[in-house]
């Protein structure tokens, strides 16, 4: 057996209603492009319900096409998108 990634999730319960989150799900890069990000966005979806959350969000880049295209399949919606800036001082 060997670990080729894993799925972590947060629970909000200071939100109205309860939040799961799947907060980081991370593969091996040899292992990109062999189907396991939507297994292993499915277990953590079924952690969170087993919880009993109904109402769930995650993070993703924008430019993370692969990722973005898993969780279209998967029913998400964009909700917002954030954006990040930098300033160089000299």
């Amino acid at each position: 057996d060997e670990l080729v990634g894993f799925c972590w999730t947060k629970v909000h319960r200071n939100t109205d209603p309860h939040l799961g989150e799947i907060y980081v799900i991370a593969i091996d890069p040899s292992r990109h492009g062999k189907g396991l990000g939507k297994p292993m966005t499915l277990a953590g979806l079924a952690w969170l319900a087993d919880e009993g959350l109904e109402h769930g969000m995650l993070y993703v880049e924008s430019d993370n096409d692969p990722a973005n295209a898993t969780y279209a399949a998967l029913g998400f919606s964009r909700h917002h998108t954030d954006r990040a800036y930098e300033l160089e001082r000299a």
